[in-house]
């Protein structure tokens, strides 16, 4: 008894499913505005020398192309500037841990010949006399 109700419902449901399909396959054989598949736009992709991807559609003009090699020519360029100063950063923290390892061979030096005292908490103190 229990099976009729069941095959009943599924029978409505494909039946749902099958004119769904039917009117949605209908809709885009008559739609007037559809664009035939010879006539879409092909679109071309091309790696650029900074490693993005760039689409050019058949659609593109020659004025968008341009604008778009400017602007990977401003990115380019943009990229060798930070560049640079990334390498100048970098050459100034170069020098400048030189220098404090200068620093710190300075202070080992003047605590080692007694000028200077240098605390466990890094505190540094000057004796009163040279030598005690």
């Amino acid at each position: 008894m229990k099976r009729k109700p069941a095959l009943i419902a599924a029978f409505l449901t494909t039946l749902v499913i099958a004119v769904a399909m039917v009117l949605v396959g209908a809709n885009a054989i008559f739609n007037p505005n559809s664009v035939p598949v010879s006539a879409s736009p092909t679109s071309v992709s091309a790696n650029d020398p900074s490693g993005g991807v760039v689409a050019v559609s058949a659609n593109t003009t020659g004025s968008q192309v341009q604008q778009l090699q400017d602007l990977l020519a401003q990115y380019q360029a943009r990229e060798q500037q930070y560049q640079q100063r990334e390498q100048q950063y970098q050459q100034q923290l170069n020098d400048a841990t030189t220098q404090i390892k200068q620093y710190e061979n300075l202070l080992q030096q003047l605590q080692s010949i007694g000028v200077i005292r240098i605390g466990p908490n890094g505190q540094i103190s000057v004796p009163r006399r040279f030598g005690d």
